[in-house]
C-alpha cells in the first residue's frame, strides 16, 4: 500500500513492508524523510535481517527517519516450539536534522504509520537510549497482558537467512514518468495536475541523488531561517518556552527587552506585537509570526522534542499541563499587578488559591520519571517544572507550601537534573 497526499508521499519499500510481516528473512527496514517541492517523500533507504539492532544501527541523528521490524517471541513447551511474531514501528527525528522536517515528522507521522501497517509498538524518538531491546520487550510484555512468550529474539535468528536489502531505485527509474502509475489524488480535485507535476519533478530530483552516496541533506530555507522569542528580561511567560527550546538544543536570538523598549515598541502601530494581540511574549520564525505563550510553548516544543509530541494524546497531554501552568500564573500574577490593596489580599490567600489546580497536578504526575516515560521531558515536564523553578514570581516565596505535593518536587528535579536544562538554569539569571 503506497500513500500519497498533500503531505507526504510514500512508495517506495512496499515489497520490504509485505516480507517484514511475512514469514521471510528480511525483518526491518528503514526510511527517510526527504523534502520534495510541495511534500514530504519518505526515500527507501534499506533492509535486511539483522532486526532492532541493524534499526538502530541505521539511525542517523542528521535526518528524520521511519521503522519498522519483526521481533520473535519464542515459547518451548513439552519440547514443541511456538513462535510469535511482533512488529514494532516507529519515527527517529535525530538531533541534527533540519529543524522544519523535526517538526513536521508529527504532521506525516499517521500517514508513514499506515504504510508500514499495523503494529503492536509505535515508537517515537530522538535518542537511542528511548528505544533498547530491555524498553521494547517490557512494552511488549505490557501490551501482551496474560500472553506471555518465555523470550524475546530481537535478532529473529529463526529466519535470518540473507544480508541487507540495498535501496530500491525511484520509481522514475523504472520507468518514465508517462509510465508510471498515476498518483493517488488529492482531496482538491482542481490540485490533480499540479500534484502530479510535482511528483513528477520530485521524482526526477530524487534520481540524482541515488546516483551516488550523497551527503546528508541540508535544511531547507525554511528551516534555517532565525528564530527569536521577544520576552522582557526576567522569567514570566517566557521561561518555559526557552525552557523547552533549551532542552531540545535548538538554536534561538533570546531578545530580551525592559519597560522603555516595550512601551516604544506598543506606540508603534507596525511592530510584530501590534500585528498580533498587543502582548509579549511573540515568536518569530523567518515570516511566520507568533503570540500568546502557550501557542509559543507548543510550536516549540514541536521544534525542539518533536518525539514528545508526536501524537494526539501526547500534544492533548501537554495542553492539559500548559493549562493548568497558565492558571496557577493568572493566581501568582495578582499578588504582583493591581493596587496595593488588590495584591496584599491575593497574597494572603495564594497558598489557598492554587491548591485546587496544584492538587490536580500532583494527582496527575507519575510516581517517578517523566509525565509520558522515556528519557527526554516532555513541554508537560518542562511547565511544571517551570511553576516550581521560576523567579518571577516564586510561589514559594510568595507563601505557598509546596511541601505538600511531593511528586511534583520530585518531577521538578528530575527535569533539572536533564543535562540541556541543568546547563541553562546554571547559566540564567
Amino acid at each position: 500500500m503506497s500513500v500519497n497526499n498533500r503531505n507526504i508521499k510514500a512508495t517506495e519499500g512496499v515489497d520490504t513492508i509485505s516480507d517484514i510481516h511475512s514469514n521471510l528473512a528480511t525483518n526491518y527496514g528503514v526510511w527517510y524523510v526527504k523534502k520534495g517541492k510541495r511534500k514530504s517523500i519518505l526515500k527507501f533507504q534499506e533492509a535486511g535481517a539483522g532486526g532492532l539492532a541493524e534499526v538502530r544501527a541505521a539511525l542517523d541523528e542528521t535526518k528524520v527517519q521511519f521503522f519498522l521490524y519483526r521481533v520473535t517471541g519464542v515459547d518451548v513447551k513439552a519440547g514443541a516450539k511456538s513462535i510469535r511474531s511482533k512488529f514494532v514501528r516507529g519515527c527517529y527525528t535525530g538531533a541534527s536534522a533540519p529543524t522544519m522536517q523535526r517538526a513536521n515528522a508529527g504532521i506525516i507521522q499517521s500517514d508513514v504509520f499506515m504504510f508500514l501497517q499495523d503494529a503492536q509498538l509505535s515508537f517515537q524518538i530522538s535518542a537511542l537510549s528511548e528505544m533498547t531491546e530491555d524498553i521494547v520487550e517490557a512494552k511488549l510484555r505490557a501490551a501482551a497482558g496474560a500472553h506471555q512468550v518465555q523470550f524475546f529474539d530481537f535478532a529473529n535468528a529463526e529466519a535470518r537467512i540473507s544480508g541487507k536489502k540495498k535501496a530500491a531505485p525511484s520509481p522514475a527509474k523504472a520507468a518514465p514518468a508517462a509510465a508510471a502509475p498515476a498518483p493517488v489524488a488529492d482531496d482538491d480535485a482542481d490540485d490533480a495536475a499540479d500534484d502530479a507535476a510535482d511528483d513528477a519533478a520530485d521524482d526526477a530530483a530524487d534520481d540524482d541523488d541515488d546516483t551516488a552516496a550523497a551527503p546528508p541533506q541540508p535544511a531547507s530555507a525554511a528551516s534555517t531561517d532565525a528564530l527569536e522569542l521577544t520576552y522582557f528580561d526576567g522569567h514570566g511567560r517566557g521561561e518555559a518556552i526557552r525552557l523547552i527550546l533549551k532542552a531540545g538544543g535548538v538554536d534561538f536570538t533570546d531578545t530580551r527587552i525592559g519597560f522603555p523598549e516595550w512601551a516604544k515598541m506598543k506606540a508603534d502601530p507596525d511592530a510584530t506585537a501590534n500585528q498580533l494581540f498587543g502582548q509579549l511574549p511573540i515568536l518569530t520564525h523567518g515570516d511566520f509570526k507568533l503570540g500568546q505563550s502557550r501557542a509559543l510553548q507548543t510550536y516549540a516544543a514541536h521544534l525542539a522534542l518533536p518525539s514528545t509530541c508526536a501524537t494526539p494524546k501526547a500534544a492533548a497531554i501537554d495542553a492539559m499541563f500548559q493549562n493548568a501552568h497558565a492558571d496557577v500564573q493568572g493566581f501568582v500574577y495578582k499578588c504582583l499587578f493591581g493596587d496595593d490593596e488588590s495584591k496584599a489580599a491575593a497574597t494572603a490567600k495564594i497558598d489557598e488559591t492554587v491548591a485546587p489546580t496544584m492538587q490536580a497536578i500532583e494527582r496527575n504526575l507519575p510516581d517517578s520519571g517523566f509525565i509520558k516515560g522515556g528519557d527526554i521531558p516532555s513541554a508537560a515536564d518542562i511547565v511544571v517544572f517551570d511553576l516550581g523553578t521560576s523567579t518571577f514570581p516564586s510561589m514559594k516565596m510568595l507563601g505557598v507550601d509546596l511541601d505538600k505535593y511531593p511528586k511534583f518536587n520530585k518531577l521538578v528535579a528530575a527535569v533539572g537534573a536533564f543535562p540541556a536544562i541543568a546547563e541553562y538554569v546554571a547559566s540564567r539569571s
